[in-house]
This record gives structure tokens, sequence and C-alpha cells, in this order.
């Protein structure tokens, strides 16, 4: 078979591992005989079979091997445009486009305390539908009514750093309310002492009151210069980014921006690693990539003041028949 190969079978053999069972969690599974390089698995639990690789990136994958260098590519060259990638593995558009997601999708959401000293920043990008299937001109009214420089349609990520780690996060579209800081970075600033922003945000404000922490603002000149020096970097980090989700990119769907903010984060920290342990590990991949558009809609309707516009979708068949933990979902 075309996918026989050593790194393939390395991946398989030394990388992927089994801990618990892919479809209800169970410690509890047995050996269920073999499987080309690898072994199938049986849990006394739920009686259900599964591989090493069921629910991870490489789940229904059958370009193994493509798929192996498509990765690596993603990993050392970035984020190159969909039809590069077509000629460059001889693959479809609608591959390339959901390999791409399938790969930034098994990086863990980061709810790490960053601790004492945290510098944020509020990047700001319209709201959109881009690619959305079944719906005419979603944003054709609201460009025409000169309204996307209204803050109601943008999209409002914050990434927030330490020096050492770097968090970016979707937070809400519109206003940025409390209950969406509790919600989205909460964990990330719960015990921070001083938290310098770039801008004044009312939901920040009522946060930083709530938890007793100096909210500073980082647009004034410090007279530390190493500070400086930082927070320079950090904004030239953050800009970057906005030029490569506007300009390059030519804009993000809303619905996969949060994607986007956590391969940022892990890209220029040079910590992408899609098949190292940590992220290929992760079996919750093909639930979440199978369920972004029902998590999508439960953001739109819960968490913001869009309306919610159904595309025509496509349709899975095992959706719902996966274990994980909806709260590691990048919304």
């Amino acid at each position: 078979m075309k996918h026989f190969n050593k790194n393939i079978i390395d991946l398989y053999r030394k990388v992927l591992q089994v801990k618990t069972c892919p479809w209800c969690g169970s410690e509890h599974f047995i050996k269920h005989a073999k499987y080309h390089y690898t072994y199938r698995y049986k849990c006394k639990s739920c009686n259900r079979t599964f591989l090493p690789s069921t629910g991870t990136c490489i789940h229904y994958i059958h370009k193994k091997v493509q798929f192996y260098d498509y990765a690596n590519v993603l990993k050392n060259e970035g984020l190159l445009s969909l039809s590069t990638m077509c000629k460059k593995f001889d693959i479809a558009p609608l591959t390339s486009f959901d390999w791409r997601h399938k790969l930034i999708m098994s990086i863990p959401r980061n709810d790490k305390f960053l601790g004492n000293e945290v510098i944020g920043y509020n990047l700001q990008f319209n709201f959109s539908r881009k690619g959305r299937k079944g719906i005419l001109n979603p944003l054709s009214s609201i460009k025409a009514k000169g309204l996307l420089t209204d803050e109601k349609y943008k999209s409002q990520v914050f990434s927030l750093s330490n020096s050492k780690e770097l968090v970016s996060k979707l937070v809400t579209v519109g206003e940025v309310k409390l209950q969406d800081i509790e919600r989205t970075i909460a964990k990330n600033i719960c015990l921070t002492k001083n938290l310098s922003f770039n801008q004044e945000i009312h939901g920040l404000t009522e946060f930083a009151k709530k938890k007793r922490f100096n909210l500073i603002d980082t647009t004034k000149k410090s007279l530390d210069n190493k500070k400086n020096i930082f927070k320079n970097n950090f904004s030239s980090l953050n800009l970057e980014f906005k030029v490569l989700i506007n300009k390059i990119k030519k804009g993000v769907a809303t619905k996969y921006l949060p994607l986007y903010c956590n391969y940022f984060v892990t890209f220029y920290s040079k910590k992408f690693s899609p098949f190292a342990k940590k992220i290929i590990n992760q079996k919750f991949t093909w639930a979440f990539y199978t369920l972004t558009e029902q998590f999508y809609k439960e953001f739109i309707l819960n968490y913001t003041e869009m309306n919610y516009a159904k595309p025509t979708k496509r349709k899975w068949k095992t959706s719902n028949k996966y274990y994980f933990k909806k709260e590691m979902f990048p919304y």
C-alpha cells in the first residue's frame, strides 16, 4: 500500500499512544488483532474498536505520506496558499483546506497562568463569513452602509505574553464584556499583578477591578528600556499576524479565526511540531473538526450580537460519538 512508509510506520509505532478509548474515554481496552503495521484495540466498556490514530488529525487520511509532508511544510514554511499546496502535493483545494484545519485544530488550547507581569494586545478583524456556501453576499449590506468600521462588526482577538509564553484567543465579536474576559483569558491572568494593554477595554477594566490588579496603558513609554524593547517587539509580532490574516490570507472566516490564533502562537514561538507526541495524540481533533459548525453557532448566538446564518453543511456520520472535553475547543 502507498502509505507503507518509514515515517508513517514510525509514527504509529513510536509516537501515537493509546491511553484511553477515543469513543468513551475508558482506560479498559485490549489489543484486538493486527492492522497493517499497528494494532487494533477493543474497548471493554463500549465494545468499540479503534486504532492508535482514531480521533487524531491523521484519522481518515488516505494519503498519509502526502499528509505527513504537508504537515512539515506547514511547520517549516508557514501558511502557504491553498493553490500552492494543491500543486505541491497534487491534491484538491478542499483536501488542502481540510488538511490545514485538521493540523492546526490539533494544537491544544493554552489556559496556563502567565505570571505576575503580563503584556496584552487587542487585535480587531472584520467579522467574516468567508466561504460559507448557501449564503449570498453575507456582508454586502454591511459594506454598502459603511459599517465595517463599527466595533460591532469586529472580531476581538486578545494576545497575551509574559516574555516566555504567548497566548492568542478570539474573545468575542463586538463590545468586549466582563463575561467574555472570564470565559476566555481569565485563567491566563487570574492572579496577575500588572497587566499592560495597548488600549482601554471596558470588560477588561471591570475584570481588573474585580481581581484587583493594575491595568497599565502601554501607549505610555516606560522608564525601563528593556520593557520598551519587549513592548515594541510584541506589538510588531501582533501586527505581523494581522498582516498575515488581512493581506496574505485575504481575510479568514471568524469561524476559523481561533484556530489561526493558536497556530500563530505556536508557529512564532517555534513550538509547532505537528507530529510531536503532545499534538498528534490529541484524540479530540476529529470530533472538533466535524463539530466546528455547532461550536461556532453556539459562540455566535450566546457570546456575540451577530446573527447566525446557516450554510449548506457537509454532514459527518460520527460527529457526536467521540469522547472529548468541550472546554478544550479554542472559542
